[in-house]
């Protein structure tokens, strides 16, 4: 979704948690916020990937909190190397999301 006259956050990686307009229960992901250097680089986006969720939900409205920077957005040499990153970012984001459910 474009970010159209809201706030920019520093375009990167964040570990996030996203719910659907009017609802209550949230889903933990990740989300990338910028330009998607490796695959167009022009529309400013937000774009998330919600844990364990499995369900169509483009053309919805979602509230989405930033709860911890990862990452500073970047460029990959191809997708393979960019999925590879994705999978280490989602490692990360769960380790962190589990040591914060312990600490709470």
């Amino acid at each position: 979704m474009g970010l159209g006259d809201y706030l920019r956050p520093k375009f990167g990686v964040y570990v996030v948690a996203a719910r659907r307009i009017g609802d209550k229960i949230s889903q933990t992901g990740v989300a990338n916020v910028g330009i998607r250097p490796t695959v167009d680089g022009k529309n400013e986006t937000l774009e998330f990937h919600l844990f364990d969720f499995f369900a169509d939900i483009y053309g919805q409205e979602w509230e989405v909190d930033l709860l911890h920077f990862l990452r500073p957005e970047q460029a990959f040499a191809d997708l393979g190397a960019l999925r590879s990153q994705i999978k280490r970012d989602v490692d990360q984001a769960k380790k962190i999301l589990s040591q914060d459910a312990v600490n709470s």
